[in-house]
Protein backbone atom coordinates (compact mmCIF):
# COMPACT_ATOMS: atom_id res chain seq x y z
CA UNK A 1 0.00 0.00 0.00
CA UNK A 2 1.25 3.29 -0.62
CA UNK A 3 2.01 6.07 1.88
CA UNK A 4 -1.06 8.28 2.27
CA UNK A 5 -0.19 11.78 2.60
CA UNK A 6 -0.72 13.83 5.53
CA UNK A 7 -4.18 15.42 5.23
CA UNK A 8 -4.35 19.34 3.78
CA UNK A 9 -3.57 21.59 7.20
CA UNK A 10 -6.35 22.67 8.47
CA UNK A 11 -7.51 26.10 7.71
CA UNK A 12 -9.90 27.84 10.12
CA UNK A 13 -10.98 31.60 11.20
CA UNK A 14 -7.20 32.73 12.66
CA UNK A 15 -8.32 35.69 15.02
CA UNK A 16 -11.13 36.51 17.17
CA UNK A 17 -13.67 38.88 14.90
CA UNK A 18 -15.11 41.69 16.88
CA UNK A 19 -18.96 41.12 17.88
CA UNK A 20 -21.11 42.39 14.78
CA UNK A 21 -23.27 44.93 16.28
CA UNK A 22 -24.70 48.28 14.70
CA UNK A 23 -21.88 50.40 14.91
CA UNK A 24 -22.60 53.22 17.48
CA UNK A 25 -22.03 56.49 17.17
CA UNK A 26 -21.49 57.71 20.62
CA UNK A 27 -18.70 54.64 20.96
CA UNK A 28 -16.69 56.10 18.18
CA UNK A 29 -17.21 59.48 19.63
CA UNK A 30 -16.07 57.96 22.80
CA UNK A 31 -13.31 56.11 21.35
CA UNK A 32 -12.27 59.57 19.62
CA UNK A 33 -12.42 61.62 23.31
CA UNK A 34 -10.15 58.92 24.99
CA UNK A 35 -7.40 58.75 22.46
CA UNK A 36 -7.13 62.53 22.33
CA UNK A 37 -7.17 61.97 25.71
CA UNK A 38 -4.08 59.39 25.43
CA UNK A 39 -2.26 61.71 23.35
CA UNK A 40 -2.19 64.86 25.68
CA UNK A 41 -2.18 62.85 29.17
CA UNK A 42 1.03 63.89 31.22
CA UNK A 43 0.20 61.40 34.07
CA UNK A 44 -0.09 57.16 34.35
CA UNK A 45 -3.74 57.48 35.89
CA UNK A 46 -4.74 59.66 32.52
CA UNK A 47 -3.10 57.07 30.11
CA UNK A 48 -4.58 54.02 31.77
CA UNK A 49 -7.94 55.51 31.82
CA UNK A 50 -7.90 56.66 28.58
CA UNK A 51 -6.79 53.19 27.33
CA UNK A 52 -9.56 51.62 29.28
CA UNK A 53 -12.03 53.89 27.29
CA UNK A 54 -11.23 52.43 23.92
CA UNK A 55 -11.03 49.15 25.14
CA UNK A 56 -14.84 50.08 26.37
CA UNK A 57 -15.27 51.16 22.96
CA UNK A 58 -14.39 48.74 21.28
CA UNK A 59 -16.75 46.26 22.77
CA UNK A 60 -19.80 48.59 22.35
CA UNK A 61 -18.87 48.71 18.23
CA UNK A 62 -17.46 46.36 15.45
CA UNK A 63 -15.69 49.40 13.72
CA UNK A 64 -12.44 48.71 15.93
CA UNK A 65 -10.84 49.76 12.76
CA UNK A 66 -11.81 53.38 13.02
CA UNK A 67 -11.03 53.57 16.56
CA UNK A 68 -7.08 52.19 15.96
CA UNK A 69 -7.08 54.77 12.98
CA UNK A 70 -7.18 58.09 15.56
CA UNK A 71 -3.26 57.36 16.41
CA UNK A 72 -3.84 55.31 19.60
CA UNK A 73 -1.71 52.43 18.57
CA UNK A 74 1.95 53.82 19.51
CA UNK A 75 0.98 55.39 23.07
CA UNK A 76 -0.43 51.93 24.08
CA UNK A 77 2.77 49.90 22.38
CA UNK A 78 4.70 52.45 24.65
CA UNK A 79 2.44 52.08 27.58
CA UNK A 80 3.48 48.02 27.39
CA UNK A 81 6.73 49.07 28.96
CA UNK A 82 5.39 51.56 31.48
CA UNK A 83 4.02 50.61 35.30
CA UNK A 84 1.70 47.32 35.54
CA UNK A 85 -1.79 49.04 35.63
CA UNK A 86 -0.56 51.23 32.19
CA UNK A 87 0.10 47.86 30.94
CA UNK A 88 -2.48 45.98 31.91
CA UNK A 89 -4.89 48.72 30.50
CA UNK A 90 -3.06 48.92 27.39
CA UNK A 91 -2.42 45.56 26.24
CA UNK A 92 -6.61 45.20 26.85
CA UNK A 93 -6.64 48.21 24.54
CA UNK A 94 -4.51 46.32 21.89
CA UNK A 95 -6.26 42.80 22.43
CA UNK A 96 -9.77 44.30 21.65
CA UNK A 97 -8.76 46.63 18.80
CA UNK A 98 -6.70 43.56 17.48
CA UNK A 99 -10.04 41.75 17.04
CA UNK A 100 -10.17 43.31 13.66
CA UNK A 101 -7.49 41.63 11.22
CA UNK A 102 -7.00 45.00 9.54
CA UNK A 103 -5.70 46.67 12.52
CA UNK A 104 -3.05 43.60 13.10
CA UNK A 105 -0.45 45.21 10.44
CA UNK A 106 -1.16 48.86 11.81
CA UNK A 107 -0.53 47.29 15.41
CA UNK A 108 2.21 45.54 14.28
CA UNK A 109 4.27 48.24 12.76
CA UNK A 110 3.53 50.27 15.94
CA UNK A 111 6.46 48.16 17.96
CA UNK A 112 3.52 46.28 19.88
CA UNK A 113 4.37 42.46 19.36
CA UNK A 114 7.48 42.21 21.32
CA UNK A 115 6.46 44.31 24.63
CA UNK A 116 3.49 41.90 24.36
CA UNK A 117 5.55 38.80 24.04
CA UNK A 118 7.68 40.42 27.24
CA UNK A 119 4.29 40.86 29.10
CA UNK A 120 3.59 36.98 28.68
CA UNK A 121 6.39 36.22 31.50
CA UNK A 122 6.82 38.92 32.97
CA UNK A 123 3.27 40.76 33.26
CA UNK A 124 0.54 40.38 36.13
CA UNK A 125 -1.95 38.00 35.83
CA UNK A 126 -4.44 40.19 33.91
CA UNK A 127 -1.33 41.35 31.55
CA UNK A 128 -0.68 37.98 31.11
CA UNK A 129 -4.21 37.27 29.32
CA UNK A 130 -4.37 40.45 27.70
CA UNK A 131 -1.43 39.84 26.42
CA UNK A 132 -1.85 36.52 25.30
CA UNK A 133 -5.30 37.16 23.70
CA UNK A 134 -3.38 40.18 21.73
CA UNK A 135 -0.94 38.17 20.54
CA UNK A 136 -4.20 35.13 19.67
CA UNK A 137 -5.67 37.92 17.28
CA UNK A 138 -2.27 39.05 15.72
CA UNK A 139 -1.09 35.71 14.55
CA UNK A 140 -4.21 35.87 12.34
CA UNK A 141 -1.58 37.79 10.21
CA UNK A 142 0.48 35.85 8.75
CA UNK A 143 3.77 38.20 8.55
CA UNK A 144 2.89 38.75 12.67
CA UNK A 145 3.34 35.02 13.12
CA UNK A 146 6.87 35.59 12.16
CA UNK A 147 7.56 38.39 14.37
CA UNK A 148 6.17 36.79 17.38
CA UNK A 149 8.37 33.86 16.69
CA UNK A 150 11.19 35.85 16.55
CA UNK A 151 10.24 38.15 19.53
CA UNK A 152 10.45 35.03 21.75
CA UNK A 153 7.07 34.06 22.51
CA UNK A 154 6.83 30.41 21.81
CA UNK A 155 8.51 29.36 25.17
CA UNK A 156 6.03 31.37 27.48
CA UNK A 157 3.11 30.24 25.40
CA UNK A 158 3.72 26.72 26.30
CA UNK A 159 4.59 27.65 29.93
CA UNK A 160 0.94 29.60 30.11
CA UNK A 161 -0.47 26.19 28.73
CA UNK A 162 0.94 24.74 32.02
CA UNK A 163 0.47 27.63 34.63
CA UNK A 164 -2.56 30.13 33.25
CA UNK A 165 -5.35 30.50 33.41
CA UNK A 166 -8.23 29.14 31.44
CA UNK A 167 -8.42 31.63 29.05
CA UNK A 168 -4.65 32.21 29.14
CA UNK A 169 -4.46 28.50 28.54
CA UNK A 170 -6.93 29.23 25.59
CA UNK A 171 -5.27 32.16 24.04
CA UNK A 172 -2.03 30.52 24.00
CA UNK A 173 -3.25 27.35 22.20
CA UNK A 174 -4.87 29.69 19.58
CA UNK A 175 -1.78 31.52 18.94
CA UNK A 176 0.52 27.79 18.38
CA UNK A 177 -2.14 26.70 16.41
CA UNK A 178 -2.12 29.88 14.21
CA UNK A 179 1.99 29.66 14.28
CA UNK A 180 1.69 25.96 13.58
CA UNK A 181 -0.30 26.42 10.72
CA UNK A 182 1.07 26.33 6.81
CA UNK A 183 4.57 27.14 7.78
CA UNK A 184 7.02 24.32 8.29
CA UNK A 185 9.61 26.45 9.83
CA UNK A 186 7.40 27.63 12.73
CA UNK A 187 6.68 24.11 13.27
CA UNK A 188 9.87 23.17 13.75
CA UNK A 189 10.20 26.30 16.16
CA UNK A 190 7.72 25.10 18.33
CA UNK A 191 9.19 21.76 18.98
CA UNK A 192 12.90 23.25 19.23
CA UNK A 193 12.08 22.26 23.35
CA UNK A 194 10.20 19.30 22.89
CA UNK A 195 6.45 20.44 24.68
CA UNK A 196 4.38 18.52 22.74
CA UNK A 197 3.30 17.18 26.03
CA UNK A 198 1.68 19.99 27.08
CA UNK A 199 -0.73 20.27 24.34
CA UNK A 200 -1.82 16.90 25.11
CA UNK A 201 -2.27 18.16 28.62
CA UNK A 202 -4.71 20.37 27.11
CA UNK A 203 -7.09 17.79 25.18
CA UNK A 204 -7.77 16.46 28.83
CA UNK A 205 -8.17 19.28 31.20
CA UNK A 206 -8.85 22.60 29.46
CA UNK A 207 -11.93 24.31 28.55
CA UNK A 208 -13.34 23.64 25.13
CA UNK A 209 -12.19 26.30 23.28
CA UNK A 210 -8.63 25.21 24.51
CA UNK A 211 -9.26 21.26 23.44
CA UNK A 212 -9.95 22.56 20.11
CA UNK A 213 -6.50 24.50 19.45
CA UNK A 214 -4.79 22.01 20.79
CA UNK A 215 -6.14 19.50 18.67
CA UNK A 216 -5.99 22.16 15.81
CA UNK A 217 -2.08 22.69 16.43
CA UNK A 218 -1.49 18.85 16.94
CA UNK A 219 -3.19 18.24 13.98
CA UNK A 220 -0.95 21.03 12.15
CA UNK A 221 2.19 19.62 13.83
CA UNK A 222 1.96 16.07 12.91
CA UNK A 223 1.81 16.78 9.36
CA UNK A 224 5.85 17.07 9.82
CA UNK A 225 6.62 13.02 10.14
CA UNK A 226 9.20 13.67 12.43
CA UNK A 227 6.32 14.48 15.00
CA UNK A 228 4.31 12.11 14.78
CA UNK A 229 5.64 9.51 17.03
CA UNK A 230 6.60 11.91 19.76
CA UNK A 231 2.68 12.66 19.68
CA UNK A 232 2.07 9.50 19.73
CA UNK A 233 3.80 8.62 23.16
CA UNK A 234 2.67 11.95 24.61
CA UNK A 235 -0.03 9.83 24.76
CA UNK A 236 -2.26 12.19 22.20
CA UNK A 237 -4.08 9.34 20.73
CA UNK A 238 -6.60 8.02 23.31
CA UNK A 239 -7.41 11.93 24.05
CA UNK A 240 -8.20 12.63 20.03
CA UNK A 241 -10.45 9.76 20.61
CA UNK A 242 -12.45 11.28 23.50
CA UNK A 243 -12.19 14.45 20.97
CA UNK A 244 -13.68 12.49 18.13
CA UNK A 245 -16.53 11.26 19.78
CA UNK A 246 -17.87 13.86 21.72
CA UNK A 247 -16.04 17.33 20.74
CA UNK A 248 -17.74 20.27 18.85
CA UNK A 249 -17.91 19.82 15.09
CA UNK A 250 -14.94 21.72 14.65
CA UNK A 251 -12.60 19.91 17.41
CA UNK A 252 -13.92 16.90 15.24
CA UNK A 253 -12.11 18.13 12.83
CA UNK A 254 -8.92 18.87 13.72
CA UNK A 255 -9.01 15.02 15.57
CA UNK A 256 -9.64 13.29 12.28
CA UNK A 257 -7.12 15.97 10.89
CA UNK A 258 -4.60 14.84 13.81
CA UNK A 259 -5.39 10.86 13.11
CA UNK A 260 -4.55 11.21 8.95
CA UNK A 261 -1.16 13.20 9.70
CA UNK A 262 -0.28 10.45 12.47
CA UNK A 263 -1.49 7.20 10.49
CA UNK A 264 1.88 8.42 8.13
CA UNK A 265 3.17 6.00 10.86
CA UNK A 266 2.05 2.04 10.63
CA UNK A 267 2.98 1.72 14.40
CA UNK A 268 -0.04 5.13 15.20
CA UNK A 269 -2.12 3.10 12.84
CA UNK A 270 -3.12 0.31 14.49
CA UNK A 271 -2.55 2.47 17.94
CA UNK A 272 -5.43 4.75 16.81
CA UNK A 273 -7.44 1.51 15.27
CA UNK A 274 -7.17 -0.32 18.82
CA UNK A 275 -8.22 3.41 20.53
CA UNK A 276 -11.44 2.88 18.62
CA UNK A 277 -10.86 5.76 16.36
CA UNK A 278 -12.92 3.72 13.63
CA UNK A 279 -16.64 4.20 14.94
CA UNK A 280 -16.66 7.80 15.02
CA UNK A 281 -14.39 8.49 12.11
CA UNK A 282 -16.80 6.41 10.73
CA UNK A 283 -19.67 8.35 11.77
CA UNK A 284 -17.97 11.71 10.68
CA UNK A 285 -17.89 10.13 7.64
CA UNK A 286 -21.22 9.99 7.45
CA UNK A 287 -22.27 13.15 9.02
CA UNK A 288 -20.26 15.81 8.38
CA UNK A 289 -19.85 18.68 6.28
CA UNK A 290 -18.38 17.63 2.74
CA UNK A 291 -14.90 19.18 3.92
CA UNK A 292 -15.18 16.87 7.23
CA UNK A 293 -15.24 13.87 4.51
CA UNK A 294 -12.22 14.69 2.92
CA UNK A 295 -11.10 14.40 6.50
CA UNK A 296 -12.60 11.35 7.59
CA UNK A 297 -11.74 9.42 4.32
CA UNK A 298 -7.54 10.48 5.17
CA UNK A 299 -7.65 9.31 8.37
CA UNK A 300 -9.60 5.88 7.33
CA UNK A 301 -7.15 5.25 4.22
CA UNK A 302 -4.35 6.06 6.76
CA UNK A 303 -5.16 3.42 8.65
CA UNK A 304 -5.59 1.09 6.22
CA UNK A 305 -2.32 -0.56 6.78
CA UNK A 306 -3.06 -3.95 7.73
CA UNK A 307 -5.81 -6.72 6.77
CA UNK A 308 -7.32 -6.80 10.12
CA UNK A 309 -8.10 -2.93 10.50
CA UNK A 310 -9.39 -2.37 6.88
CA UNK A 311 -11.38 -5.75 8.00
CA UNK A 312 -12.74 -3.54 11.05
CA UNK A 313 -13.33 -0.43 8.67
CA UNK A 314 -15.92 -2.09 6.43
CA UNK A 315 -17.13 -3.93 9.51
CA UNK A 316 -18.05 -0.52 11.06
CA UNK A 317 -20.16 0.66 8.00
CA UNK A 318 -17.60 2.91 5.96
CA UNK A 319 -18.13 1.17 2.26
CA UNK A 320 -21.92 2.43 1.93
CA UNK A 321 -20.86 6.16 2.83
CA UNK A 322 -16.98 5.77 0.89
CA UNK A 323 -18.94 4.69 -1.78
CA UNK A 324 -21.08 7.62 -1.70
CA UNK A 325 -18.21 9.77 -2.13
CA UNK A 326 -17.29 8.31 -5.35
CA UNK A 327 -20.46 9.93 -6.88
CA UNK A 328 -21.06 12.75 -4.76
CA UNK A 329 -17.87 13.67 -2.90
CA UNK A 330 -15.42 16.67 -3.34
CA UNK A 331 -12.51 15.65 -5.63
CA UNK A 332 -9.90 14.93 -2.70
CA UNK A 333 -13.40 13.05 -0.95
CA UNK A 334 -13.66 10.79 -4.12
CA UNK A 335 -9.72 10.36 -4.02
CA UNK A 336 -8.99 9.17 -1.13
CA UNK A 337 -12.48 6.78 -1.05
CA UNK A 338 -11.20 5.28 -4.08
CA UNK A 339 -7.79 4.74 -2.60
CA UNK A 340 -9.16 2.52 -0.10
CA UNK A 341 -11.41 0.87 -1.78
CA UNK A 342 -9.07 -0.32 -4.01
CA UNK A 343 -6.63 -1.23 -1.17
CA UNK A 344 -9.86 -3.13 0.88
CA UNK A 345 -10.64 -5.00 -2.26
CA UNK A 346 -7.02 -5.65 -3.54
CA UNK A 347 -5.19 -6.58 -0.70
CA UNK A 348 -8.11 -8.31 1.43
Amino acid sequence: MSESPPVKRLKRSTSLSAAKNDAHPSSLNNAARATQQLLAAQDADSRQSAARAIAAACDDTDDDEDIAARDALRPLAGMLRSSDREAEAASLALFKLARNLKNNVSIAKAGAIPPLVALLPNGTDEAKVNAAGGLRNLSGNVDNRVSIVKAGAIPWLFLLLQNGTDEAKEYAARTLYNIAFANENNRVSLLKAERIPALVVLLENGIDEAKTYAAGALCHLASNKNNTVSIAKAGAIPLLVALLENGTDETKAYAAGAFSNLACNDNNAVSIAEAGAIPPLVAFLENGTDFDKEIAAGALRGLAVKKDIRLSIAKAGAIPPLIALLENGTRLAKERAADFLRTLFYYS
